[in-house]
């Protein structure tokens, strides 16, 4: 199948938005390296809408390739933090690996980021998945490990710590442009 590299980017702010958002994490939940309940992803829905910011990555025929999910601030400091952006989920359909839409998502991240005046962002990884460690370390330092109470979390993932890493968003957008003109 043939892919169009140009994407249009929707950021959820209306009902239609946010039903075409639920639908896409439902549909993809599986595809997470830890896949979520259906407890577990109506939680991520409802904290998402309720205090995130979600960007929807649309193709040629207006379907959801790819959503980030992203919040200005942190959770632990009731996103007064406003100079740290986090980065809590990125997904891009699986017959669209491989394509231009994980960079486009980059991208868009980017922005979002610079328009809301972030100057640090952090994400989160599996603490023991070794593949997400060794490349996270390649861009950003570890700042933190949260632990979580395994039967608090049952139904949401099956891990019980994350590391937290951090980057300055100038180094990101570094490696945001680097790989976008190697794409050109």
């Amino acid at each position: 199948m043939s892919y169009s590299y140009t994407y249009r980017k929707v950021i959820c702010s209306n009902d239609d938005d946010y039903e075409m958002f639920t639908r896409f994490f439902m549909e993809n939940r599986s595809s997470f390296y830890h896949p979520y309940s259906v407890k577990g992803v109506l939680f991520i829905i409802e904290n998402s809408i309720r205090c995130g910011n979600i960007i929807l990555l649309l193709n040629e025929l207006d379907e959801p390739v790819g959503l980030i999910i992203y919040y200005i601030g942190t959770r632990q400091n009731n996103y007064e933090d406003r100079h740290v952006g986090y980065i809590d989920f990125i997904l891009i359909r699986k017959d669209y690996h491989g394509t231009r839409v994980f960079l486009d998502g980059m991208k868009a991240i980017l922005e979002a980021m610079e328009n809301a005046g972030v100057e640090e962002i952090r994400f989160c990884a599996d603490s023991e998945n070794p593949y997400l460690r060794v490349l996270y370390a390649k861009l950003a330092k570890v700042v933190d490990r949260v632990h979580y109470d395994k039967q608090s979390r049952e139904y949401l993932v099956t891990y019980t710590e994350e590391d937290v890493y951090s980057m300055k968003l100038a180094d990101y957008a570094r490696i945001v442009n680097r790989f976008l003109k190697r794409k050109q």
